[in-house]
């Protein structure tokens, strides 16, 4: 399983983005009001998908597949499913 980020950016300008990009992995803030904000964000787009019809589609197929493979899986996030804020709290501190 696997994530893939995009982004693009003019060529004088690649190495300090890349930079940037790379310190949200090397050096990841966890704030308490990040996190929150981005539990939120997930869970407002989820929100949003479950009546695109599209998304209903990408769900029915999924349905449909073998459940022991990875691609049969809830794929986005919600309030429910990510981290509560205990577990935020000790991710935070381990880092």
């Amino acid at each position: 399983h696997m994530t893939t980020y995009k982004f693009e950016v003019l060529a004088p300008h690649a190495e300090k983005a890349l930079d940037m990009f790379l310190q949200f992995f090397v050096a990841p803030l966890f704030t308490e009001s990040g996190t929150g904000r981005e539990v939120n964000a997930v869970d407002s787009e989820n929100s949003k998908n479950l009546t695109a019809d599209g998304r209903r589609r990408l769900q029915i197929f999924k349905a449909l597949c073998d459940p022991d493979h990875y691609y049969s899986k809830f794929s986005t996030g919600n309030a429910k499913t990510l981290p509560t804020e205990e577990r935020l709290t000790y991710v935070r501190d381990a880092l």
